[in-house]
């Protein structure tokens, strides 16, 4: 088998491991896999077969690789077992999130110096390399989060690109089955994100952040707009500056003015000496005004006056005290909506979106569900003092599926919810909350749900029509008299039943996408599905191109 054979084995293998993970019947997936099985043996036997000159003998050990069956059997091969990489290093990331050296002699400053090394990524972001104490090595994720490290010489360039690809494959499914993220983006401590609109909304927010333009994020509760006005300060000229933030909606009316803008001696009662308000406190860095939306009227016809002059007197003061401040403004309101209800400023308004950007709620943006999934577990175990937990794949179902009203917040809390539950034990689906799994029934988490609605009739199948399955029972000749007999025309109604169920999903989805202009993002806005398990929709009813 030359190279070019190598190559097309592995690009047909990667085709059956992602249709593997979006498939959803479990004989389906038995059935891909011993095909799969399969494949590799007929590879390991080719390959075998070949000249030590033509391939180094069974380089890859793939018949090895198929009787792993735990990540301690995997490391066992990649060191040990193969013979496409010269293996010089191996470092592996454990759940206590501890670096563990399997292999070579890299102290652990070194390993944190490489994790923090430039990554050139591979494979659109699957994997990805730097070059680190003059050698090449390679770095891996699973949950979006760094958890391997390889570093070698390859026999030739072709098998080392190729035992890299398999080792990204392999081991990301290992770690998290059927879960495949793109290279997370962790700008600070409190930031991931995965998702192709979180990524665009990063790209944009990091180009406007050296600028003094005021900014304005607008989007539910819980959508993490002061994590991303912190992000923006850190990557402004201001950054060594204090970062100021103010709730509005938190401070009451008659205070809100003098936390903005301090008060002198005096200037009311019980004001017993001068406050230093939050705007002088932001004196060359940044002022983020949360819940702008909720301001009174009059505080913000002061608001205004400021930003147009970057000046102020403190309440019940006579002194212009003039500030270097930039500003971001944020809101879960519809201030254009406010705005001709006469509850908000229109010049005020038009003063903070000079550059305003929408943050879509979780549920648009699934794919950072299971990173923040991971994140807030990691950090919720190290804050209640356990370990971290697995974690059973039908948690994730019960992640994607749910719709998340309260987003990243109520994801944040359902996590120490569930950390409290299980005590440190493997997370399962009993630890849920009653209130969030009467939402789902077992049907939809087993088979995901299969929508209904009333513009698309039944359609006639083999007998049965859209009116009603009794019809199939009155076209019986005769009743079933033998339990084999019995079982024979129950499997028969429901294969037809899932026909009808599978022309109704297809139906439903050419309507959705026509009405939303073959647009992902709009058809899952207004259908309510969130975007991951649309695009499974649409590939398993052969709609997807």
């Amino acid at each position: 088998m030359t190279d070019h054979g190598i190559q097309l084995f592995f690009e047909n293998y990667e085709e059956n491991l992602n249709l593997l993970s979006l498939e959803e019947d479990l004989n389906q997936i038995r059935q891909r896999a011993q095909i799969m099985k399969s494949q590799l043996g007929f590879f390991q036997k080719a390959v075998s077969n070949q000249s030590s000159a033509e391939a180094g003998v069974d380089i890859f050990s793939l018949g090895m690789l198929l009787d792993v069956k735990s990540i301690k059997g995997f490391f066992d091969w990649v060191i040990h077992q193969q013979s496409a990489f010269n293996l010089k290093h191996c470092i592996y990331r454990e759940t206590t999130n501890s670096w563990r050296v399997l292999q070579g002699t890299l102290v652990p400053e070194q390993v944190v110096e490489l994790e923090n090394a430039p990554i050139d990524w591979l494979e659109n972001g699957k994997y990805g390399k730097a070059e680190f104490l003059n050698q090449t090595f390679y770095l891996f994720f699973a949950m979006s989060e760094l958890r391997l490290i390889l570093a070698g010489r390859p026999k030739s360039s072709s098998h080392g690109n190729l035992f890299v690809k398999l080792v990204a494959n392999v081991f990301s499914r290992m770690v998290a089955p059927f879960q495949l993220f793109k290279k997370p983006i962790v700008s600070f401590s409190e930031l991931v994100a995965t998702d192709e609109l979180s990524l665009k909304l990063l790209q944009s927010l990091k180009k406007a952040a050296p600028t003094d333009v005021t900014v304005l994020l607008e989007g539910e509760s819980g959508t993490g707009k002061e994590v991303l006005a912190n992000y923006i300060h850190n990557h402004s000229p201001r950054k060594k500056n204090d970062f100021v933030a103010v709730n509005c909606a938190a401070i009451p009316e008659g205070l809100i003015e003098s936390e903005l803008f301090g008060h002198e001696r005096g200037a009311f009662t019980g004001a017993v000496q001068r406050h230093v308000g939050k705007v002088e406190r932001a004196h060359n860095g940044t002022l983020f005004l949360d819940e702008i939306g909720e301001m009174d009227l009059k505080v913000q016809a002061k608001l205004l006056r400021f930003l147009q002059l970057k000046e102020f007197h403190r309440v019940g003061g006579k002194e212009k005290i003039s500030v270097d401040v930039r500003i971001i403004a944020a809101t879960n309101r519809d201030l254009k909506k406010a705005v001709e209800e006469q509850n908000f400023r229109d010049d005020l308004y038009f003063r903070l979106s000079v550059l305003p950007f929408k943050i879509h709620s979780l549920k648009e943006r699934p794919g950072d569900i299971l990173p923040l999934f991971q994140f807030f577990l990691r950090r919720y175990a190290k804050q209640f003092k356990m370990k971290v937990p697995e974690v059973s794949s039908r948690v994730y179902d019960i992640l994607y599926a749910y719709s998340f009203p309260g987003n990243i917040r109520e994801l944040e809390n359902l996590i120490q919810n569930l950390l409290i539950q299980s005590q440190g034990k493997k997370i399962t689906r009993n630890h849920f909350p009653e209130s969030m799994m009467d939402q789902f029934s077992d049907f939809e988490l087993e088979s995901k749900p299969v929508l209904y609605t009333d513009e698309v009739p039944l359609p006639e199948q083999h007998g049965i029509n859209g009116d009603s399955l009794s019809t199939y029972l009155d076209s019986l000749t005769e009743l079933p008299r033998t339990n084999d007999e019995l079982k024979r025309v129950k499997h028969d109604i429901l294969e037809q039943a899932k026909t009808i169920q599978s022309e109704l999903e297809r139906k439903f989805l050419v309507n959705l996408m026509r009405e939303c202009g073959n647009s992902i993002p709009e058809a899952s806005k207004q259908s309510g599905i969130n975007r991951t398990m649309l695009y499974k929709m649409l590939d398993r009813t052969g709609l997807k191109s």
